[in-house]
C-alpha cells in the first residue's frame, strides 16, 4: 500500500470519530429523578432532641437569619423546651422558613369513665412511655382507666403507670372450707341442667346454716338457687345470703325454675347461707356455680379442702 492509500484511510477514521462524539453531545439527557439540593447547598440538620437555645445557635451557624425561624410549643411528657420536630425534616434543603416544634409541660389526662384504649392514645401522643398493669377493681367496668400514677392534672413525666380495670379472679365457694357445715356437694340438675358440684342443703321449716369465714377477701358472692330436679314438683325453699350478722338478700324459689344472684360481700367476714323450705314439709336447696370474686392475692389465702 502506498503513503497516499494509509493517509487516507488514517482520516477517515479521525473523521468517524468526530462525527460519533458530536452526535452523542446533541442527544438529550436521560430522564429521572434528580436531587432537589444543588451543589453546595445547606442541607437542613437534624434538631430533634436539642434544646431551643443549641438549635437556634447551630441554625445561626449556617447563616438562617432569626426571623426565618418559627418557634411553636407542643404540650409533651418529660423535660420542656427540646426540639420535638421541625421543617424542613432532616436532609432536605434549608428554605427561607424553618419551623421547629418544642416541648412544653403536658399534665397527666382525666381517666375517670373513659376505655383504656383511648387513655393509653393521649399518653402516647405526649410522649410518656406507660406501663401497663391489669388488676380487677370494683366499681369500675372492665377495660376501663381504674388509677394512673401520677394522678391526674399533674405534670406528667416521661414514665406513667395505668392499673386498667380487670375481670375479677375467682374460687369455687363450695371447695372452701366451712365454719358451719350442714351442707353437702352433689350430682345432679336444676331445671334440666347438670351441675357436677351442687351444694345440697336439705331442710324443713327450720333454718339451716352454712358458713364460711371469708376473711374480707371477696368483693362479692354468685350462684344460682334451685330445687333439684330429683326432688318433688312441690318443693320450694327460701335462701337468705348474710354477711357479718346483716341479712343482704332474700330469694326464694320452687321445683322446676331457678334464680341467680350476683351480691356484694365487700369487707365482709363471714358469709351465711341460711336456707329453709317454703312448704310445710322437707325441702331441699341446690346452690350451684357459686362463686367468690375478688382479687387473686387475697382469694388464694382463703383455706380449700
Amino acid at each position: 500500500m502506498t503513503l497516499v492509500g494509509i493517509g487516507l484511510i488514517i482520516g477517515w477514521l479521525l473523521a468517524s470519530e468526530r462525527s460519533s462524539v458530536e452526535e452523542t453531545a446533541s442527544r438529550p439527557a436521560p430522564s429521572g429523578p434528580t436531587s432537589t439540593i444543588s451543589p453546595g447547598a445547606q442541607v437542613m440538620p437534624d434538631l430533634r432532641g436539642l434544646g431551643v437555645g443549641d438549635a437556634r445557635q447551630i441554625l445561626a451557624d449556617l447563616g438562617v437569619p432569626p426571623g426565618a425561624v418559627t418557634l411553636r410549643d407542643q404540650p409533651a411528657a418529660g423535660e420542656s423546651g427540646v426540639i420535638l420536630a421541625q421543617d424542613p425534616v432532616y436532609g432536605y434543603a434549608l428554605g427561607s422558613r424553618i419551623v421547629l416544634s418544642a416541648s412544653r409541660p403536658a399534665k397527666v389526662p382525666a381517666f375517670k369513665g373513659r376505655d383504656a384504649t383511648a387513655v393509653l392514645a393521649d399518653l402516647d401522643e405526649l410522649g410518656a412511655a406507660t406501663r401497663t398493669i391489669s388488676r380487677y377493681t370494683p366499681g369500675v367496668p372492665v377495660g376501663n382507666v381504674a388509677s394512673i400514677s401520677p394522678e391526674p392534672g399533674t405534670l406528667l413525666p416521661v414514665d406513667v403507670t395505668v392499673v386498667v380495670s380487670a375481670e375479677p379472679d375467682s374460687v369455687n365457694l363450695a371447695e372452701l372450707v366451712a365454719a358451719e357445715d350442714n351442707c353437702y356437694t352433689d350430682t345432679d340438675s336444676l331445671n334440666g341442667k347438670q351441675y357436677d358440684e351442687l351444694l345440697t342443703c336439705e331442710t324443713d321449716r327450720y333454718p339451716l346454716n352454712q358458713t364460711w369465714v371469708v376473711k374480707r377477701a371477696a368483693d362479692r358472692v354468685s350462684g344460682v338457687l334451685g330445687v333439684p330436679d330429683s326432688g318433688e314438683p312441690k318443693e320450694a325453699v327460701e335462701l337468705r345470703i348474710i354477711a357479718d350478722g346483716e341479712v343482704l338478700t332474700t330469694l326464694t324459689t320452687e321445683y322446676g325454675s331457678v334464680v341467680p344472684f350476683d351480691v356484694s360481700i365487700a369487707g365482709k367476714l363471714r358469709l351465711t347461707f341460711q336456707v329453709r323450705s317454703q312448704t310445710r314439709e322437707y325441702s331441699t336447696a341446690g346452690l350451684a356455680r357459686l362463686k367468690l370474686l375478688g382479687d387473686a392475692k387475697l382469694l388464694n389465702k382463703l383455706e380449700v379442702y
